[in-house]
């Protein structure tokens, strides 16, 4: 609602059902799993959907998104 940029990080639900809205840009960050998404699994031991998430490819997309700012 302000405007801002966005950097959506995503596992087990579904980006049509609760992604991020808005008006600035929006990159959504969701690695491929054998999993099931959406998937509402409370006592998954596993969370590998987030875990492929890295710090690294989060900053790079941090880094793309601050290039790319209208100066």
């Amino acid at each position: 609602s302000l405007g801002r940029d966005i950097i959506g990080l995503f596992g087990p639900t579904s980006i049509r059902v609760t992604g991020p809205m808005g008006r600035g840009k929006i990159k959504i960050m969701q690695k491929d799993t054998d999993c099931t998404i959406p998937c509402y699994d409370k006592d998954c031991n596993n969370n590998l959907c987030m875990q492929k998430i890295t710090p690294e490819d989060v900053l790079g997309e941090i880094k793309e998104m601050c290039l790319n700012l209208p100066r």
